[in-house]
């Protein structure tokens, strides 16, 4: 499955900006690993993408490439379930 997605902030800057578009996809085509730019759902936030940091039983951490951009040492453990999926490719319309 493959879904289109607009980055909104500057959590992952310079990597992808505001305004920039990524394909995310999930399935068996598709592993996420750690190390992985991923998209996902938290709660009170809507989307976030970020790089995954650390994958558990219960649920995963990520952190952004921004210094000031939330972490997994803010935001607690993000449910599996919440995974939309990993980035495949970025689209900057900047020029």
């Amino acid at each position: 499955m493959l879904r289109v997605i607009r980055v909104q902030g500057s959590s992952m800057s310079p990597d992808y900006c505001h305004g920039d578009f990524v394909i995310v996809g999930r399935g068996r085509w598709f592993p996420i690993r750690v190390g992985h730019t991923v998209v996902f759902w938290f709660s009170n936030l809507g989307f976030m993408i970020k790089k995954l940091t650390q994958m558990k039983d219960d649920g995963f951490y990520v952190a952004g490439t921004n210094p000031q951009s939330l972490t997994s040492q803010q935001m607690g453990l993000v449910p599996h379930q919440n995974m939309l999926g990993r980035v495949l490719f970025r689209i900057s319309l900047k020029t």
